[in-house]
């Protein structure tokens, strides 16, 4: 079982939105989660055939630079902290989120500052429920 994570743009065209949905409706077969990051829009997810999104929190942004590392990085966290997907996307994009709030890598948070700053904002379910939705 796998995540495939991809960047928005790379799967929009000229002629719309309809052919990324189609990449990401492929991809789904092919693997149990896609994760679409959509920069400042949060993300979206395909899990088994289930759309999540997850609205980026706001922040004075500094600088973009690593966001899309540093979302990678919230999501691998999720997983290993046992988390379902829902949760896993919501950690991917605050972490992106807070990345952006200095220069270069210098604003990516550390475990409690990403769990408090998810949590603060609403977008983490109970540790407990999320344990028994599994990852």
């Amino acid at each position: 079982a796998g995540t495939v994570a991809i960047v928005e743009h790379l799967v929009s065209s000229p002629r719309g939105r309809r052919i990324g949905e189609m990449l990401i409706d492929r991809l789904a077969e092919l693997t149990p989660v896609v994760a679409v990051k959509r920069g400042a829009s949060g993300a979206r997810a395909n899990n088994r055939g289930e759309r999540l999104d997850a609205a980026a929190p706001p922040v004075a942004v500094v600088d973009t630079i690593g966001a899309g590392d540093a979302f990678n990085a919230g999501y691998l966290a999720g997983v290993l902290w046992g988390r379902g997907v829902a949760d896993c996307l919501a950690l991917a994009v605050a972490c992106g989120a807070l990345s952006t709030t200095g220069p270069g890598s210098s604003a990516v948070p550390d475990a409690a500052t990403l769990t408090a700053f998810a949590d603060a904002s609403g977008r983490l379910r109970p540790a407990t429920e999320a344990a028994l939705a599994g990852p």
